[in-house]
C-alpha cells in the first residue's frame, strides 16, 4: 500500500508557523459552518478495537463518540485536513498515560475523503517546538476504513475505523500537546450533496473548546490559509462540537478499559476537598483536591 502524501501537508502546516501553541492561536471562523442533524441508530466497533480489545485505549473530547451532526466546507477556498488538539493538564494529565504507546487514529465519515486522505498526529513536546508527526498509509474505502450511512430520514449506521501510523509513540507524560486529524480531498459544490459533508462532530463540555474542530485551508479568497477553530470560546450560548475521532492507545497493562470518550467509564468528580482536608460542597477558586469516581484523587487550579 502506497505511503500517504500526509509529509507535504505537514510541512505546509508547519510552514505557516503552527507549534503546540496551534489551537490558542488559531483564528476563530466567524462564517456559518454548513451542517446536518443526524441519529445514530445503529453502532459498529472498529476492527483494530474488535481484535484486541483489552489492548487499546482511546483518547479523545468527551462528545466525540456520540456523533449529532455533518460537517464540510464545500465553499472554501481551499480545506485540507480537519483536526483536534489535546493539550496537558487542559484536557488530559498525560503522566496517568505515561507508558502507553500512540498507535493509530480511531474516526468514523460518512463520505468518501479522497485518493490521498490519510489520517496523521503532531506531538508536541514543549510549546514552542513544531512537533513530531506520525503517519498512516493512504486511506482507500472499503479496504482499511468503511463509510457509515445515511438514510433519507437522517438516521445514521454508526461505522467507526481504525487506521495504524507508520510507526508508535511511547507517551511520557510531559508532552505539551498531541494533535490529532485527517488530511482529505476537499469536494467543492453549493452545500447540497453528502459528498461536500464527510465529517462528523458531537457536542461537547470538555475544556480545550479552542482545540475541539480546527480546520487547515483558506476560507476565502481574501483570508489567508492558515488554522481555523470552528468554536468561539468566547460564545457562552452556542454548543461547542468536537470531531468523531480519538487517538488509539496500546493500554500496557492489557485492562479493558476506554477513557475519555466513554461517559459510562470515565472517571467523574465525587467530591472537592480544600487543601487542608474540608469537605466543599462546589470547587472553589485556587487548588482543589478532587476525589474521583475511580478511587484516585488529584489537584485541580479552578480560575
Amino acid at each position: 500500500m502506497k505511503k500517504t502524501l500526509l509529509s507535504m501537508a505537514a510541512m505546509l502546516l508547519l510552514a505557516t508557523g503552527a507549534s503546540a501553541q496551534t489551537a490558542k492561536s488559531a483564528t476563530v471562523y466567524t462564517g456559518k459552518v454548513d451542517a446536518t442533524p443526524v441519529s445514530v441508530v445503529k453502532k459498529a466497533n472498529a476492527p483494530m478495537k474488535k481484535e484486541g480489545e483489552s489492548k487499546y485505549v482511546a483518547m479523545g473530547f468527551e462528545g466525540s463518540n456520540n456523533p449529532s451532526r455533518t460537517s464540510g466546507f464545500p465553499t472554501w477556498q481551499s480545506a485540507l485536513m480537519v483536526m483536534s488538539q489535546l493539550n496537558n493538564g487542559t484536557d488530559y494529565d498525560f503522566s496517568e498515560y505515561a507508558g502507553y504507546s500512540i498507535k493509530g487514529l480511531q474516526f468514523a465519515v460518512v463520505a468518501d475523503l479522497g485518493e490521498k486522505a490519510g489520517a496523521f498526529a503532531i506531538v508536541y513536546p514543549n510549546k514552542t517546538d513544531q512537533g513530531t508527526e506520525l503517519d498512516s498509509n493512504i486511506l482507500t474505502v472499503d479496504e482499511n476504513y468503511k463509510i457509515s450511512e445515511i438514510d433519507d430520514k437522517g438516521n445514521l449506521t454508526l461505522q467507526w475505523n481504525a487506521i495504524a501510523f507508520d510507526k508508535p509513540y511511547e507517551i511520557t507524560g510531559k508532552e505539551f500537546a498531541f494533535m490529532y486529524g485527517l488530511a482529505y480531498e476537499q469536494v467543492k459544490g453549493s452545500g447540497k450533496t453528502q459528498e461536500e459533508f464527510p465529517f462528523l462532530t458531537g457536542v461537547s463540555t470538555d475544556n480545550g473548546v479552542d482545540g475541539m474542530f480546527l480546520v487547515f485551508g483558506q476560507p476565502t479568497s481574501t483570508e489567508k490559509k492558515s488554522v481555523y477553530t470552528m468554536n468561539n470560546p468566547e460564545d457562552t450560548k452556542t454548543d461547542k462540537r468536537c470531531l468523531c475521532m480519538q487517538l488509539i492507545l496500546e493500554n500496557p497493562n492489557g485492562e479493558t478499559v476506554i477513557l475519555g470518550v466513554d461517559g459510562s467509564q470515565k472517571p467523574v468528580a465525587m467530591q472537592y476537598y480544600s487543601l487542608d482536608g474540608k469537605k466543599l460542597s462546589a470547587p472553589q477558586k485556587g487548588i482543589n483536591v478532587v476525589k474521583m469516581s475511580d478511587g484516585t484523587s488529584k489537584k485541580v487550579l479552578v480560575k
